[in-house]
């Protein structure tokens, strides 16, 4: 299975609304990867970070953060290197399709809704269509293994 729906209670209109003022006024957004300042993590909230480890099952977890994908239309085939499970509630309305192939076939996607919490399966080859312009997200995962010196 490449995703799965989590029945897990949802944020309200205040810590939307305070989650995409972040964007707007955290300044130096962690670049992750090769992907530059295509994608970038942000801080959450100290208090969007209580009201996840207060509401949500997600001890085992290290890390919750605020990702954003900006100026982009689509993100190639590609395995994420450090976790094979990404947690995600999508703040920015619905569209972008995320889409799994095994051997060049797709065989699943989804078009993940708005405000409802998504388990997906980054392990496996993914690309994500349907960017145009900004997706916003909490995202919820672990780290499999540190970064190296030398790749860092």
């Amino acid at each position: 299975m490449y995703y799965k729906k989590l029945d897990w209670p949802v944020l309200n209109d205040q810590q939307h609304a305070e989650l995409l003022s972040t964007i707007n006024t955290q300044k130096n957004p962690k670049p992750i990867g090769a992907w530059g300042s295509t994608y970038l993590h942000y801080t959450v909230p100290s208090s969007i970070l209580t009201w996840c480890k207060e509401n949500l099952p997600i001890d085992g977890y290290s890390q919750i953060v605020l990702q954003r994908f900006c100026n982009v239309n689509s993100i190639p085939v590609h395995t994420d290197i450090r976790r094979t499970e990404n947690i995600i509630y999508l703040l920015s309305e619905s569209g972008p399709i995320t889409r799994w192939q095994k051997e060049g076939v797709v065989v699943d996607e989804i078009c993940v809704p708005q405000h409802q919490w998504f388990s997906l399966n980054t392990g496996a080859p993914h690309e994500v269509l349907n960017l145009n312009g900004d997706r916003v997200a909490i995202s919820i995962f672990n780290i499999l293994y540190p970064v190296s010196k030398k790749s860092a």
